[in-house]
């Protein structure tokens, strides 16, 4: 018996995002994205290529320098973009119809899609607390070594 069509269809899930916002995502087929028209960054390609080839399944570590930075946000935008179902997502600034910039995504929302979709967990960065927890110890008060303020 043959599959039915809609069995064919990439399932979408409802992801909370860090930021408390609810979207639905579905996971990218990554080796058809580096394949495509030339919009995914070199970075993100080599690091896709190198899962598929290498280490399917082990984790994969990116360097965020000033020199990779633009590249990886590039990726978090082309990554977001294939897997946001509702709301869609397109890169130009306005929100029309059922699309909305991507650049309204905040930064720990691409991230933690990039992580899902390449198979892994983001941990959002936190803040200092505003008051000692009891993890960290306080700092006590010091006196200058030159005896000003």
């Amino acid at each position: 018996m043959v599959t039915p069509i809609n069995e064919w269809m990439p399932q979408a899930e409802e992801i909370t995002l860090p930021s408390g916002k609810v979207a639905l995502l579905k996971r990218p087929d990554l080796v058809a994205m580096i394949s495509g028209d030339g919009e995914v960054p070199d970075l993100l390609s080599n690091l896709i290529l190198d899962m598929t080839q290498n280490n399917m399944g082990q984790r994969q570590e990116l360097t965020i320098d000033k020199e990779t930075l633009p590249q990886i946000m590039k990726s978090m935008d082309v990554i977001a973009i294939a897997c946001f179902v509702t709301p869609k997502l397109w890169t130009k600034d306005a929100a029309e119809g059922e699309y909305i910039p991507v650049a309204w995504v905040p930064f720990n929302d691409k991230a933690t899609v990039m992580a899902w979709a390449l198979g892994g967990q983001y941990q959002p960065a936190k803040t200092f607390p505003p008051e000692p927890n009891g993890h960290l110890a306080t700092v006590p008060p010091i006196e200058p070594v030159s005896g000003k303020t």
